[in-house]
């Protein structure tokens, strides 16, 4: 696992990004336990089964770089798994956490504060794979998750919304929702 503080190609466009400490890419999976305080760019394990595990961030995922995106982002090729619990995001930020690839990704016990500044973005939006959401707390009363047509399969369960639950389901595979409160 490599965490860089130093700009470097954005994965898509080739230009250059700008180092941000609070802001994460998940390339393929890679490994960030304990982190507190900023964060770091994350960039790491390659290939099938690789896994990743970001725990205890609370507090300290804060989207400062102005750069539009996601403070997670989940790219096309990973295949392996990523884990995000007990984690705070503050923003304000276009999304928390945009979701690629054919691998697994969860997100247990985490809170969502500000997303969408923009207006028009879920929280959370998975294009494929695999969804955990569990235990999770979205603070505003904007839309929540959504789920595109190639997602695999996803579980969203025991989470607290503000507002009625905005899950936008497109999939055609098996997605389980449920147990989840909405506040009035």
């Amino acid at each position: 696992t490599t965490a860089q503080k130093k700009p470097r190609p954005d994965d898509r466009t080739g230009r250059e990004r700008q180092a941000c400490p609070t802001r994460y890419c998940v390339v393929v999976g890679a490994a960030v336990s304990g982190v507190a305080g900023a964060g770091a760019v994350v960039s790491g394990l390659a290939g099938a089964g690789a896994g990743a595990v970001v725990s205890g961030v609370a507090g300290a995922i804060v989207d400062v770089s102005g750069v539009a995106g996601a403070m997670v982002e989940v790219l096309a090729s990973p295949r392996g798994v990523l884990r995000i619990s007990n984690s705070a995001f503050w923003g304000p930020c276009q999304q928390i956490a945009t979701v690629g690839g054919s691998g697994t990704v969860g997100f247990s016990d985490c809170t969502f504060v500000q997303w969408s500044k923009e207006g028009g973005h879920a929280a959370i939006q998975a294009s494929s794979g695999s969804l955990l959401v569990q235990g999770c707390e979205f603070l505003e009363r904007k839309q929540h998750i959504s789920l595109g047509e190639a997602v695999d399969r996803a579980v969203i369960s025991g989470n607290l919304f503000a507002g009625p639950a905005q899950i936008q389901n497109a999939s055609k595979h098996d997605v389980q929702i449920g147990l989840n409160a909405a506040s009035s």
